[in-house]
């Protein structure tokens, strides 16, 4: 139950993100649009935050990692401040390369631990 309530605050958080619907695109859908338009910081951020939150609710993956979902939840919670202001200081700043948005992805991930 302590889980669903983690999962459930995370979704509401993310819900009431300032971000428009066009910007509300998934790890996929960020990197399929760069290729043909630019993306900003923030919709990076976005959707580098959600593939590690849904990263945090594969058990089968954290099981691997020798981890769970609430040690998850609470490192990814306890960086993702620090992270983004690092990887992602200006939210407004647009990127036009596939390469360079992929990197900061993978930051973001490599930074939270998720």
């Amino acid at each position: 139950m302590k889980y669903l309530l983690l999962i459930v605050i995370c979704v509401v958080v993310h819900s009431l993100s300032p971000l428009s619907e066009d910007q509300k695109l998934s790890y996929n859908e960020v990197l399929v649009k760069i290729k043909t338009k630019e993306v900003k910081a923030s919709e990076l951020l976005y959707a580098a935050h959600n593939f590690a939150v849904d990263g945090c609710t594969d058990d089968q993956w954290l099981k691997v990692r020798g981890s769970n979902s609430t040690l998850c939840i609470d490192k990814l919670n306890t960086f993702k401040d620090t992270c983004a202001s690092r990887i992602f200081p200006d939210l407004n700043k647009t990127y036009k390369a596939y390469n360079t948005a992929n990197r900061l992805l993978k930051r973001y991930s490599s930074c939270t631990g998720v």
